[in-house]
């Protein structure tokens, strides 16, 4: 299921040398259909095509120290489809980030994730491995 949201970045923006705080949110949504049905053949009920929606929210903290930025971040996401159980996935990871400049950026965190519903849970390791560009790096960025 594809999911799109925004991330709001606060704290100290500056690209000046030195330690910044940095704190950021995201939020975001998604919707999709397809994929394998939780029901059995013989079910008249359950949707040949499933419809899936869902919605995210996650925050972070990071102290950027010139090229290199330690964080950590948590996110909390809700899934729902037909003929399946509401699921609640969560995440928590702690990692770092390299500027290569300053509108690229790579990171590398590891930490734990799972799932909940009323059938089944999991939870364990997590690794993260990303690149992040600049907003301002686009043409008729601020």
């Amino acid at each position: 299921m594809p999911f799109a949201g925004v991330r709001f970045h606060a704290g100290d923006g500056s690209r000046a040398p030195g330690i910044h705080l940095l704190v950021d949110a995201e939020l975001g949504a998604g919707l999709g259909a397809g994929g394998e049905r939780d029901c059995g053949d013989e079910d008249a009920s359950c949707a040949d095509f499933p419809v899936a929606g869902g919605a995210y929210a996650g925050a972070g903290l990071g102290l950027r120290i010139d090229f290199f930025t330690p964080f950590v971040r948590a996110r909390i996401q809700e899934t729902t489809a037909d003929g399946l159980p509401a699921t609640t996935w969560g995440s928590a990871v702690a990692g770092f980030q390299f500027s290569a400049g300053e509108d690229f950026h790579l990171h590398l965190a590891a930490g734990w994730g799972g799932y909940w519903n009323d059938e089944d849970e999991t939870v364990g390791p997590l690794g993260l491995l990303g690149f992040a560009v600049a907003w301002d790096a686009w043409p008729g960025g601020s």
